[in-house]
């Protein structure tokens, strides 16, 4: 009787164990579904993106104070909730008839003799550089406008499943035999790949045909208009153009300017009695970009896994711990465009031919250990045999500091309740992670979902709108801000935030690189790492427990 009883009793036990272990991961599952998710991605808002609203727009005008890609996305979701919109942007290449048209990049010759490219906007110093468009961007897209796809046929590019390849890590939802690979049979999330030039084309197409009541107007916003009641909002802006000077009203300030951040020094000009804390560092960044058109008569001479379809991507970063200061981006993007970077800390070489080119990537000490796979040094010595075909441009450029206005920070007696900053205007980021066009977009999001918990009948925002909306930004950028600065300080000449050290995210940067090497091993982690970096799924997913228990031991090894 003993012994039964003992083993009724262990049974019990072992029975409290397993319940109680459903009920853990049950209690995780919730939590990441109604907490996280909500809290540190866009998914459950990304639903309601493009849909009307209930009770009708709010009346009056938004300005949207800069007009790339954050103001263009800010301002189609603006209309969907306001009566007018008018983007107020400085270049005339993007108000002129000619900024609805894809144009020949202009170029000149440089100092060595290279074909260097013309920059159409002077405002965007990466126009010439690699972008890395996530599926996030395209999400957002496909959500705002019907007539995307008709747009994106007429610049001929397709959503295809991305592919792409961390350094020596295969696309994880492709099969190992990536050269026989249909990317269209991919379960990896749908994304496009354009050039700058194209992208901001093909979005003012889409807004302008899209929103009857947006307007795109010439212009600079040289500064802000606060209410002359005392109340704590904004009546407008005070617009240069060729006229002079007049005052735009507003019932929304969106600061869309970008790198420029000049909404903070608009608020100071102002006289607000609190300013946000501005966190800086920087990692003395240097990029060289080749840009190479092949022709369709060439492309079955080198052949690539994944075709010369727009989409398919490299992405090398520079490992510190191997003593590499510089990286790799490679994509097929629009009109037969292969677009190379080479970025990197105090990067002061200049290759600007095909043949130093490679030689720049074949000296980086991951090529010398297998790291790149092996058909990019095959295309490089393609376009080195074809480069008079391939008509290759440069481009050189030194990106300054990166910077994080914490508006979130600031008391909500202080904050203007109808200014908002999108994209760049609040937080610019190291382009190597290639999420700036993905953060727009989360923000844009993040707007439309503050904007639809306001009623229409009131033509004032609540007190504290811009201070939720900051918040809510704040806590789903905070992790990419976080992962790319831990990953700019192990570089060694990198100048840290004020206060910090280059210490700071050590152990990061050790969890980190223990996640690289498992994913090395296995693609469903990879998937994994991939799906937090597109933003498609809470940062917290990589201290999963038993994700973490796995890249706690490879970091023991």
């Amino acid at each position: 009787m003993d012994g039964i009883s003992q083993l009724n009793d262990s049974l019990v036990n072992l029975t409290k164990v397993v319940i109680s272990l459903i009920l853990v991961v049950a209690l995780g599952k919730a939590l990441r579904e109604y907490v996280l998710i909500p809290k540190l991605t866009v998914i459950k808002d990304l639903q309601y993106l493009g849909k009307p609203r209930m009770d009708g727009r709010i009346p009056g005008t938004v300005v949207v104070c800069g007009g790339s890609v954050a103001g263009l996305v800010t301002a189609a979701v603006c209309a969907d909730h306001y009566e007018s919109v008018i983007v107020v942007e400085p270049e005339i290449s993007v108000t002129s008839k000619d900024s609805l048209q894809l144009g020949e990049t202009q170029t000149r010759i440089g100092t060595d003799g290279a074909s260097m490219g013309v920059s159409r906007r002077t405002r965007v110093p990466q126009w010439l550089s690699t972008h890395l468009m996530l599926p996030m961007l395209y999400k957002g897209l496909e959500k705002l406008f019907l007539n995307l796809q008709e747009e994106l046929d007429r610049v001929g590019v397709e959503p295809i499943p991305l592919q792409i390849r961390l350094g020596i890590f295969a696309d994880p939802y492709s099969p190992k035999d990536n050269k026989k690979h249909d990317p269209t049979s991919s379960l990896a999330p749908l994304s496009i790949s354009l050039t700058r030039e194209a992208l901001e084309v093909l979005l003012r197409r889409l807004v302008t045909k899209s929103r009857s009541n947006v307007q795109i107007t010439r212009g600079t916003v040289v500064s802000l208009e606060r209410a002359k009641d005392g109340d704590n909002r904004l009546d407008g802006v005070v617009v240069r153009t060729e006229a002079g000077r007049s005052a735009l009203p507003a019932q929304l300030v969106v600061d869309a300017t970008g790198q420029a951040q000049a909404g903070f020094k608009w608020l100071k000009a102002a006289g607000l009695d609190q300013l946000p804390v501005k966190d800086e560092y920087d990692q003395k960044r240097r990029i060289v970009t080749a840009t190479f058109t092949v022709p369709p008569h060439l492309h079955p001479i080198c052949r690539i896994p994944w075709g010369y379809r727009p989409g398919s991507l490299v992405v090398y970063p520079p490992d510190a711990s191997i003593g590499e200061t510089y990286g790799l981006i490679w994509c097929i993007s629009d009109r037969n465009k292969a677009v190379m970077t080479i970025a990197g800390q105090e990067y002061r070489d200049k290759p600007h031919s095909a043949a130093s080119f490679r030689s720049a990537v074949t000296a980086m000490p991951g090529y010398k250990l297998n790291r790149l796979p092996g058909w990019v040094i095959e295309f490089l010595d393609f376009l080195v045999e074809y480069e008079t075909e391939c008509a290759p441009y440069y481009d050189d450029l030194s990106i300054g500091t990166f910077r994080w206005l914490k508006y979130n920070e600031m008391a909500s007696d202080a904050l203007p309740r109808n200014f908002v900053a999108i994209g760049d205007a609040s937080m610019n980021l190291n382009p190597a992670g290639g999420q700036g066009c993905s953060k727009a977009m989360s923000d844009a999001i993040t707007l439309d979902a503050c904007l639809r918990r306001t009623p229409s009948q009131t033509r004032e925002l609540p007190y504290d709108f811009s201070l939720q909306y900051f918040q809510k930004q704040a806590a789903r950028i905070k992790p990419i801000w976080t992962s790319m600065k831990d990953q700019d300080y192990a570089f060694g000449l990198t100048q840290p935030v004020k206060g910090e050290t280059l210490a700071v995210g050590a152990f990061r940067r050790r969890y980190r690189q223990a996640a690289l090497k498992l994913c090395a091993k296995d693609p469903e982690v990879f998937k994994q790492i991939l799906n937090v970096m597109y933003l498609l799924a809470p940062p917290t997913d990589v201290f999963a427990p038993m994700l973490a228990i796995r890249i706690f031991r490879e970091m023991m090894r």
